[in-house]
């Protein structure tokens, strides 16, 4: 297996376990409103604080924060992989 192989799958590992985190989380903090919006308190020292105390959020919102980090994490490594890629063939 070759070191991107692996690195991919090290990132799909991680993802996954974010994304079950970030479900667990989701779970805990928010309660389904009856029109589908998802109605969150925020934690004393939390991210959702600068939303206010509560705040109420649609689905979409909530999955796309989800997904955003991993997506992040992706680029990022595409990107350092081209780098170094680039770097070695610039030798």
């Amino acid at each position: 297996m070759s070191w991107p192989r692996g690195v991919f799958a090290l990132w799909l590992v991680a993802s996954a376990i974010w994304l079950i985190g970030w479900t667990l989380f989701i779970r805990q903090i928010c309660t389904t409103m009856p029109n589908g919006d998802f109605w969150c308190r925020a934690r004393e020292n939390g991210l959702l604080l600068r939303l206010g105390e509560y705040s109420a959020w649609s689905p979409l919102h909530v999955y796309l924060l989800g997904f955003v980090l991993p997506f992040l994490v992706l680029i990022g490594g595409l990107l350092l992989g081209w780098i170094l890629t680039w770097r070695r063939r610039s030798r």
